[in-house]
C-alpha cells in the first residue's frame, strides 16, 4: 500500500469518527428537545442518527399536552381551558377548601403563580373560575388532576414551586385540621413529590412564617417555638447531614458529591428567580443550597475526603 492510500485511509477514519460524533450529538440534542416536549424522542433520535437533516422537524412538532380524563373534558368548568391551568386551579382550590373557606388571599396567591408561569392576564383567569369551583366541590378527585399536573412538568424546580404554593394555601389555615394535611400529602405525592422533598419544604415553611432557623428543629428552640429557650436535642449530626442531602450515612464520596451537585444544580437561587418563582419559593431555595453546603463540607471531611 502507498502513503497516498494509506493517508486517504486515515482521513477516510478520521472523516467517520467525526461523523458519527456528530450524529451522536444530534441524537443528545434530540433527547432534551423532546423531553422538553413530553415526547418519547428514542424514534426521533434515531431517525436523525441517520437522517440528520432530520432534526429541522423535530422543532416543529408541538409539545404533547397532558389530557383530562373524557368524562372531565365533557364537562362546561374544563371545555375549551387547558389542562393543566384547569388542574392546577381544581388543586388548588381543594386545598384552600379544605376548612370549609376560601380566602381572597387564597385566590390571589394561586392567579399569581398561574399568571407567573403561563403569561395569563387577568380575563383569561377568569375562565379558569369553573374548573376552581369544581375543585372546591369534588376533593376525592386529586389523582385525576395531579396526573396531569404531573404528566405536564419535565421542569421539576417549577413542580416543587409548585408543591410550595400548595403547602403555603394549607398553612393559611388556623391550624390545619389532620384530614387537611391527609390531602395536602395525597395531592403533593400524587404529583411525584418525595416524602423527603414534602417534609423539607412544610418545615422550611413553618419555620420561616415563626420566625426561626430553616434548618428543621432549630427553629423550635431558637424562633420562640414549643421549646424555645431549653436546649436542642442531641442529634446524630452524620444521620441529620445525611437526610439534608438525601443519601445514607454509608453513602460513598461520589454519592455524597452527586447529591450535592444535584441540589445545587435543581435550587440555585438564580435559576429559580429566572424561572419567576414566588419570593417565599427562592428563599427557601436559597436555604437549601446553603444547607447542602454544610452538609457537604461535614460529610466529606467525616469521610477523610
Amino acid at each position: 500500500m502507498g502513503i497516498v492510500e494509506l493517508l486517504q485511509g486515515i482521513i477516510g477514519f478520521g472523516l467517520d469518527v467525526v461523523s458519527i460524533l456528530f450524529r451522536m450529538f444530534l441524537f443528545a440534542i434530540v433527547q432534551v428537545v423532546m423531553n422538553f416536549k413530553n415526547r418519547n424522542g428514542l424514534l426521533w433520535g434515531i431517525l436523525v442518527f441517520f437522517f440528520p437533516w432530520a432534526i429541522l422537524l423535530i422543532f416543529w412538532i408541538p409539545r404533547k399536552m397532558p389530557k383530562l380524563s373524557a368524562r372531565h373534558k365533557g364537562m362546561e368548568a374544563f371545555h375549551g381551558l387547558n389542562p393543566v391551568v384547569a388542574s392546577i386551579m381544581a388543586l388548588s382550590a381543594m386545598i384552600a377548601k379544605s376548612d370549609g373557606h376560601v380566602s381572597e388571599e387564597e385566590i390571589i396567591l394561586v392567579k399569581q403563580f398561574v399568571a407567573r408561569n403561563f403569561r395569563m392576564g387577568k380575563e383569561e383567569l377568569d375562565r379558569y373560575k369553573g374548573a376552581f369551583d369544581y375543585g372546591k366541590n369534588h376533593p376525592e378527585e386529586y389523582g385525576e388532576f395531579a396526573k396531569v399536573v404531573r404528566g405536564y412538568y419535565t421542569n421539576r424546580m417549577t413542580l416543587l414551586g409548585l408543591a410550595y404554593l400548595f403547602i403555603g394555601l394549607a398553612q393559611t389555615k388556623s391550624q390545619g385540621a389532620p384530614a387537611d394535611e391527609v390531602l395536602l400529602r395525597n395531592i403533593i405525592y400524587a404529583m411525584g413529590i418525595s416524602q423527603m422533598e414534602y417534609t423539607g419544604m412544610k418545615n422550611s415553611y413553618y419555620a420561616r412564617q415563626n420566625g426561626g432557623n430553616w434548618g428543621g428543629w432549630q427553629g423550635s428552640f431558637a424562633g420562640g417555638g414549643q421549646y424555645a429557650g431549653q436546649a436542642p436535642p442531641r442529634v446524630d449530626q452524620t444521620k441529620r447531614y445525611a437526610d439534608v442531602l438525601g443519601v445514607s450515612v454509608e453513602a460513598s464520596t461520589q454519592e455524597i458529591k452527586s447529591a450535592y451537585r444535584k441540589i445545587v444544580k435543581e435550587f440555585h437561587p438564580d435559576k429559580v428567580a429566572s424561572k419567576g418563582m414566588p419570593k417565599e419559593y427562592v428563599d427557601y431555595a436559597t436555604q437549601k443550597v446553603k444547607d447542602a453546603n454544610e452538609a457537604y463540607e461535614y460529610l466529606m471531611k467525616h469521610k477523610g475526603a
